[in-house]
């Protein structure tokens, strides 16, 4: 493997360990989840993970999901095999 796919395997996977650990109760405000589009319909929307760690505390919650969101988001940007694929990172849940 390489080392950019492997740091997108560990990102996801670190993610998908976050969401299946967290079952509170968290403000909206708190939570932050990371998008991909379609290269071909630039404007779909396709929910990658939801960054919803609780840390028992607002500000603190929100500034870890927050920059694990973003931190996600630049290794997949930075992955030859998402090459044409735009990722970001939204305040809140999952929206369609």
């Amino acid at each position: 493997m390489t080392t950019t796919f492997t740091s997108c395997f560990i990102c996801l996977a670190v993610a998908c360990f976050i969401v299946a650990c967290s079952g509170s109760d968290i403000s909206e405000s708190e939570v932050y989840t990371l998008y991909r589009n379609v290269p071909s319909t630039p404007d779909f929307r396709v929910h990658v993970a939801t960054f919803d760690a609780d840390h028992f505390d607002a500000e603190m919650s929100e500034l870890v999901n927050s920059k694990n969101c973003w931190r996600a988001q630049a290794m997949f940007q930075g992955s030859k095999e998402w090459e044409g694929v735009k990722f970001w990172c939204e305040k809140g849940r999952f929206k369609k």
